[in-house]
């Protein structure tokens, strides 16, 4: 795409066909073209040809064979009209031109189609693709015999089975979102396409069938030709329909309807095999993908290159509804368009497979059950060939299959992977890097394989350094699964008909602003709050018991979405350190810039923990979490009872960890969920002024709760409406889900990645739920 054409004269090119083919010109013009210069000659008889003149690099035997493509084909397809080669007076086909420069080049003369280009016609009619499609078909499948060895040209970067040579050329894309699209969808080729190819036919095809390649008539949209056999070569057929509808879905509101009438038409005359057709999203995803990454390097060498530009933003929105687009809707549509049987999904067996073979306490979400079988960046597909809008799933913050991410792990785990018994450098250098994202004195890392895993051990710890054994918690937290995890976990074990918190385990007024008896309007609600963590501290001295730990998150996640009030956590951490006790910062859900000003929560409150817990999105998916804490409590933890977690720490899981910190730093992570998580407050507050049921909306970046209630008088939970919100996003392809003591708060917090329409989505959607709903 950056690479010159040639530049040969007028004059010289008038004298070139006088010679060679006895012509007198009685016009000559410039065609356009990135690697040929092409010419349109009109002759003294009033005869138009296309001259092409080519490239010092291109090889004889490549122009010679699309010579004889361009000949059969206009011999054998009569539903258009092809370029057909021109002999010289010496009856061959390409002749050579000394330029004044001294150079040679290599010229062609050709019929000339007459036309106008197909990007012309938008949007372009059923009837028209039908004939596009038609063509592609008798192309192919007069090909279908033929082969020349000159076909088989590795170097050309647009045959889709070089595609991973485009890979370097994404650090050429400038926008981190748009990075991010190329890499997974060359990922998906890498994964989904490059293991079938050995399955499918090969012949030789036109490969660059697209709007400035295809010609309608000049008074009717009526296909008229098809030139541009510069990209011929021996590959995989379906490549060549799968090509043209890379471009043609640029043309239609909706993709899905542009792929099912070509492809149609195609299939009729050249029959697709179910393999085939089933790697179609696939293929136009990688066609769409090269031409960004090669758009991105042509605009770096040519920044004024208007063309370029526009193509690339086209290329580049098509993407992004690919990408919120499951592949099975587009397969399914196209199988049934073939006349092929569309497998139901068998959501119910593995429903009643997971009932029989797992216990009942592990729910499942919604009322009917989602049966999923991709992630996809910020979304998720199913296997009905849905695709949904993930604002619920914190657990891969950067993305599903993040590209660098999988591509971390899948490296390491075919390499090595053993315990922390043994010296390998991913453990040392994943530890010191995650250390030096923490103040200090926060500077040793335990890692572990889960945040449950982490609060336990963090237990751990806190009882060894200070040799008591009392708890606090704050109440209606949750801090993971464990034994010890429930045990400080109100939310979960002290409700009425459960077990209760433990002896050692003591709660705390929750504080929060809106329901609690300090207010917002309160300037000292965060100091009031605190003193009850001090009247706590002071019943236990006076018992002789003394305060091991306080745990608490820097913003109430499962409780509710609760922010915590000015002063407050400084306030404890001051009462907890003066009894002897230390502070625990369970980072969990709201670590790695999930806050979007910070990377850490406990940074909003001003203080600096003795203990912090990670995991969920620290492995972006993978099973993976950390307790950093200080050198003294590290050393008093070497106690004499061994500690050693087979898994933690592995090689795999610090190749994912450290892709972690690669992708936030790299990628502007934290930027764009300060300016998405501000968008979508913004108007999610713009909705509760419409909406009396919303009676608050509270968090910081993209961890977002919004609490509904029946009527703001009495503030009673409304959480039927909540429920009832919940199912009807998912219908309309968003996940959300409930959270807080009463399931009352629908709780946002989607992939630090979302776009700016993805907000606009999830606002503009919920704005039409609660009306149908209130």
């Amino acid at each position: 795409m950056t690479q010159k054409a040639p530049s040969v004269s007028h004059r010289e090119i008038t004298a070139f066909v006088r010679s060679q083919y006895g012509l007198e010109l009685q016009h000559i013009s410039e065609l356009g073209g990135y690697v040929d210069q092409n010419l349109l000659l009109i002759d003294s008889d009033g005869n138009r040809y296309t001259c092409k003149v080519h490239d010092r690099s291109e090889h004889p035997a490549v122009l010679g064979m699309q010579n004889s493509v361009m000949q059969r084909l206009g011999e054998a397809v009569d539903t258009c009209l092809f370029p057909r080669p021109v002999r010289d007076r010496a009856g061959d086909w390409i002749g050579t031109l000394q330029s004044a420069d001294g150079e040679p080049y290599l010229v062609r003369l050709l019929t000339y189609v007459p036309g106008r280009l197909l990007k012309e016609v938008n949007p372009v009619p059923d009837r028209l693709l039908e004939q596009v499609g038609q063509t592609l078909g008798c192309m192919d499948r007069a090909l279908e015999g033929y082969y020349d060895p000159a076909a088989n040209r590795p170097d050309i970067h647009w045959d889709l089975k070089n595609a991973l040579a485009s890979k370097p050329l994404c650090a050429a894309i400038a926008d981190p979102y748009r990075r991010r699209l190329a890499e997974y969808f060359l990922l998906q080729f890498e994964s989904e396409v490059l293991p079938e190819l050995v399955q499918l036919r090969k012949s030789v095809v036109h490969n660059d069938a697209h709007r400035y390649s295809i010609l309608v008539d000049e008074t009717a949209d009526e296909l008229a030709g098809i030139f541009d056999f510069g990209d011929t070569v021996y590959t995989y057929t379906v490549t060549n329909i799968a090509i043209c509808l890379s471009d043609l879905m640029l043309t239609g509101e909706d993709p899905i309807a542009v792929a099912r009438v070509l492809v149609a038409a195609y299939h009729r005359e050249f029959p697709l095999t179910e393999r085939e057709i089933g790697l179609i999203y696939h293929l136009v995803c990688t066609r769409l993908t090269i031409y960004g990454c090669k758009a991105a390097e042509a605009l770096i060498a040519q920044p004024d290159n208007k063309h370029a530009q526009l193509k690339a933003e086209e290329v580049w929105n098509l993407l992004d509804r690919l990408l919120a687009t499951n592949p099975l809707a587009l397969t399914n549509a196209l199988l049934e368009a073939c006349g092929f049987t569309v497998a139901a999904p068998d959501r119910e067996v593995q429903q009643k497979l997971r009932d029989r073979h797992m216990g009942k306490s592990l729910g499942l979400h919604y009322r009917e059950p989602l049966h999923l079988t991709q992630g996809a960046l910020q979304y998720l597909y199913s296997a009905e060939g849905d695709a949904y809008l993930d604002c619920v799933n914190n657990v891969c913050q950067w993305g599903h299959c993040h590209p660098r991410i999988a591509g971390a792990i899948r490296s390491q785990v075919a390499t090595l992977n053993t315990n922390s018994r043994y010296l390998y450098e991913q453990l040392p250098q994943y530890a010191q890097q995650l250390a030096d994202c923490f103040p200090e004195p926060l500077s040793v890392c335990f890692l572990v394989n889960s945040g449950s895993e982490a609060n336990d051990l963090a237990m751990r710890m806190a009882k060894a350094y200070t040799g008591h054994t009392e708890m606090l918690v704050i109440d209606k937290a949750y801090h993971g699964n464990s034994s010890v995890c429930t045990d400080i976990s109100p939310h979960r074990i002290d409700r009425p008909g459960r077990p209760g918190l433990p002896e050692y385990v003591h709660k705390t007024l929750t504080p929060d602003t809106l329901r609690g008896p300090y207010k917002r309007d309160d300037p000292e609600a965060g100091y009031k709050y605190a003193a009850d963590v001090q009247r706590i501290i002071e019943e236990l001295a006076a018992d002789g018991r003394g305060v091991a730990a306080f745990y608490a998150e820097s913003q109430i996640g499962t409780g509710g979405q609760i922010v915590l009030p000015e002063g407050y956590l400084n306030t404890v951490y001051e009462h907890v350190r003066a009894a002897g006790g230390v502070c625990v910062a369970d980072e969990v859900q709201l670590g790695f810039g999930r806050v979007g000003d910070h990377l850490w929560c406990f940074e909003t409150q001003g203080v600096v923990p003795d203990i912090v817990t990670l995991g969920k999105p620290i492995g972006n998916g993978h099973p993976l979490g950390a307790v950093i804490t200080t050198p003294e409590i590290a050393a008093a933890f070497n106690n004499g009872v061994p500690y050693f977690n087979t898994f933690g720490g592995n090689p795999v899981s610090c190749a994912a960890g450290l892709a972690v910190l690669d992708v936030l730093k790299d990628e502007e992570i934290m930027a764009n969920c300060r300016t998405r998580g501000a968008e979508l407050m913004e108007g999610l507050l713009q909705l509760a002024q419409r909406y009396e049921c919303i009676a608050d909306v509270r968090g910081q970046g993209l961890y977002i709760g919004v609490e509904l209630v029946q009527d703001r008088d009495t503030m009673a939970p409304a959480a039927a409406l909540a429920e009832a919100v919940v199912e009807m996003m998912k219908g309309q392809g968003i996940l959300l889900n409930t959270n807080g003591y009463d399931n009352n708060i629908i709780k946002i917090k989607p992939p630090l990645i979302i776009s700016a329409q993805n907000v606009q989505r999830i606002v503009g959607t919920l704005d039409r739920v609660l009306a149908a709903l209130t």
